[in-house]
């Protein structure tokens, strides 16, 4: 749950600019990473707000570069099929239903949506 220590949500912020490259993105839908992050979000306390935005900022970098690059997975709908096995395509919509995000994040969440 809660992200209480500075290491933590430094390491969570961190992944947001990772998933913008394709070979982070392939290693992370190659090895469950999402099923691990779904998990970790499901875990009671919720999130503060802005570790909610990380993680949707998160998984919508990963969405837009698997759509930007068809080396990552062959498709965008095998993305989100994995996203929804691994549980994280719910956990998505929760903390993107919840949260009223602007700027990068509001867009990148709108693109996210288009997609699916």
């Amino acid at each position: 749950g809660i992200l209480v220590d500075d290491h933590d949500q430094t390491m969570i912020h961190g992944l947001i600019e990772f998933f913008m490259h394709p070979i982070p993105c392939k290693l992370a839908f190659q090895k469950d990473f999402f099923a691990v992050l779904a998990k970790f979000v499901a875990a009671p306390p919720a999130l503060y707000a802005d570790d909610a935005e990380a993680t949707v900022m998160i998984v919508t970098n990963a969405v837009i570069s698997v759509v930007s690059n068809k080396e990552i997975l062959s498709s965008t709908e095998k993305a989100f099929k994995k996203l929804c096995e691994c549980g994280m395509l719910a956990q998505y919509i929760r903390l993107s239903a919840s949260g009223s995000f602007n700027g990068d994040t509001g867009a990148g969440v709108l693109k996210f949506y288009d997609e699916l």
